[in-house]
């Protein structure tokens, strides 16, 4: 498959992400549309991860951080499920301000301040309530997409991993099935970091 096709099948997560308030704006704009307008400059990518919860996520960030062309597969339809699809959305506070800015900022998004409207919060975004954190799943799951983006790994939302290419013992690719039909994408290594792992 091109790239431009493949391309063409992220735009419902990339409309997800200009569909939020908090997002809306020419940076974030420009951000996400590098996906879009550059040229083609591969046809393998270094990993393909299939999940996007923390786990899934985490190991993007880190390979994209390296140096590796990344495609981050998602059969949901956002990143972070594990912990969004929570109805009670709290964490616990011990050690929480020891957290990386990075991750803080991730988790309690400035944008939400107007949101929590609790006068009885402490700390940070004022979320503290006793002795735990509370935390916004729909900011979470922009959050997730959005440093993906500007980490410059690919996102493929609403997609299954259905199996695995082999060649002379080495991973070569991955076959994929999403509504638009069924892809292979090449890649030299894959990670399962989804909740059915494929043995």
């Amino acid at each position: 498959m091109n790239r431009r096709n493949f391309l063409n099948l992220t735009l419902p997560a990339t409309g997800a992400v200009l569909l939020s308030n908090s997002l809306l704006n020419q940076q974030a704009y420009a951000e996400i549309s590098r996906q879009f307008s550059e040229p083609a400059d591969f046809d393998t990518y270094d990993v393909v991860i299939n999940g996007a919860g923390f786990a899934g996520y985490f190991a993007a960030i880190h390979a994209a951080r390296k140096g590796l062309k990344v495609l981050i597969v998602e059969k949901r339809s956002s990143p972070g499920y594990d912990l969004s699809a929570k109805s009670r959305l709290w964490i616990g506070a011990e050690g929480f301000e020891k957290l990386p800015d990075e991750l803080m900022d991730l988790l309690l998004p400035v944008q939400e301040i107007n949101e929590i409207k609790n006068p009885k919060g402490e700390g940070k975004q004022k979320s503290r309530l006793g002795n735990e954190i509370a935390l916004f799943k729909g900011s979470i799951r922009k959050g997730l997409l959005r440093n993906l983006m500007l980490a410059k790994v690919d996102t493929l939302l609403m997609t299954d991993v259905c199996g695995v290419f082999e060649e002379n013992g080495s991973v070569s690719g991955v076959l994929m099935a999403c509504k638009q039909g069924v892809l292979h994408v090449k890649c030299r290594s894959f990670i399962d970091a989804s909740d059915q792992l494929m043995l």
